[in-house]
């Protein structure tokens, strides 16, 4: 068995998460490395992209690049400096 056929049958972890979010169906925050939150259903993903449709059905692109985290709609993500932030008050 080659190397690339060993690469197609192994589904990275990344993969599994996100098609699990695809067949539920339900809305997600995508938080991007900036600190931009972004709502919607996952609609499709490739290699390097993720694509969701907001409440309006307007498809939106995100290069997975730009992502920080991915977190089902109920999940609320502090700010990414909060821990440093109360680490510094308690000295």
């Amino acid at each position: 068995m080659s190397k690339k056929d060993n690469e197609k049958q192994s589904v990275s972890c990344q993969d599994k998460f996100i098609e699990q979010l695809i067949e539920k169906g339900e809305e997600v925050n995508i938080f991007l490395i900036g600190g931009q939150r972004m709502t919607g259903k996952i609609i499709q993903t490739d290699r390097f992209v993720i694509t969701i449709e907001d409440q309006r059905k307007s498809p939106m692109m995100i290069y997975k690049h730009a992502i920080s985290t991915i977190c089902e709609q109920g999940y609320q993500k502090t700010h990414s400096n909060s821990y440093g932030q109360q680490r510094r008050n308690t000295f």
